[in-house]
């Protein structure tokens, strides 16, 4: 790739093959972000998106067969879903507005995909729109909650890690909620 590749997420397909997305600047005069899947011996393209993206996450599983969460630079954070042919969007427009921090994304069967940025609280998509996950304490709310990650269990319960500084204190720590 003439200018090279950076920023991966990695996520496992429903047969277990690696799905990898990126950041990429090709032979192109705009950023991209690209979708791989391993097919047996080879790599093959699932999808090439126009965007100057500041990050990208992948989720497998979910409503669609993997969830892609990327910050394009003056759009936002916007989620698609692939439907086994291409990426749709999940929404219309962006989930969140782009942030200068961390920003997570998971998917489950049972509630669809979740989204959370640092300062932006928590969103999940179900019934067709993206509705606030209800304030708890850092995770959800607005807060300075940082370096984000999210995961559902087999129960479709949420869990997120994040660090935060406490009140009075001066050294971060790390945070697990399970927010039901």
């Amino acid at each position: 790739v003439a200018g090279g590749s950076y920023a991966p997420a990695l996520a496992l397909g429903a047969s277990g093959e690696p799905i990898v997305a990126f950041d990429a600047l090709d032979a192109g005069p705009k950023p991209i972000v690209r979708v791989r899947a391993l097919s047996g011996a080879s790599w093959q393209t699932l999808a090439t998106i126009d965007a100057e993206a500041r990050g990208v996450r992948l989720a497998a599983g979910g409503a669609s067969e993997f969830a892609l969460a990327y910050q394009e630079t003056g759009i936002g954070i916007v989620v698609v879903g692939w439907d086994g042919a291409q990426l749709v969007p999940i929404g219309a427009g962006p989930a969140l507005p782009a942030v200068s921090g961390s920003f997570a994304l998971s998917t489950d069967t049972a509630r669809g995909a979740t989204l959370t940025a640092q300062g932006q609280g928590t969103l999940t998509w179900e019934t067709n729109s993206w509705d606030a996950v209800a304030q708890d304490l850092g995770f959800a709310d607005s807060s300075q909650a940082a370096d984000r990650t999210l995961a559902h269990a087999p129960d479709a319960s949420l869990f997120s890690a994040f660090s935060e500084v406490p009140v009075g204190e001066s050294a971060a720590r790390v945070y697990v909620q399970r927010l039901d």
